[in-house]
């Protein structure tokens, strides 16, 4: 009965194990949905960029981080198109997103991509 029980832990730790990595990884749907949701949402960043700044600077904040948002929204068209064009070629390596936060919108509330709480420098 030990050995059973030894058994089904292993596996079930194994499982669980595969599961989280698999839950990781990004796939050419991944890249090519990323891409045109980021096509689609990028005017997004004028109001996400201008309610980080507002919050911030204040009330001026709305205006400089509004124009800093359309610098976004255009990095982000151009990054959303690469995605969706090669999405079926695995570049960068494993489809890793280009841009971060790879998402103008957070997919749940409690998403790491959340406004305001330490995504407010995008990288490429």
């Amino acid at each position: 009965m030990k050995m059973y029980a030894s058994k089904t832990f292993f596996l079930l730790g194994l499982f669980l194990l595969t599961a989280q990595l698999h839950a990781q990884a990004y796939d050419m749907w991944d890249k090519g949905g990323r891409g045109l949701a980021n096509i689609l949402t990028s005017p997004y960043e004028i109001v996400r960029q201008g309610k980080i700044d507002y919050e911030a600077k204040g009330g001026v904040g709305i205006f400089s981080g509004g124009f800093r948002g359309l610098f976004y929204v255009v990095g982000r068209i151009v990054v959303g198109a690469y995605e969706l064009i090669t999405f079926p070629i695995p570049l960068p390596a494993g489809y890793e997103p280009i841009f971060r936060p790879e998402y103008v919108i957070p997919a749940t509330p409690r998403a790491k991509t959340t406004w305001g709480e330490g995504d407010t420098k995008h990288v490429y």
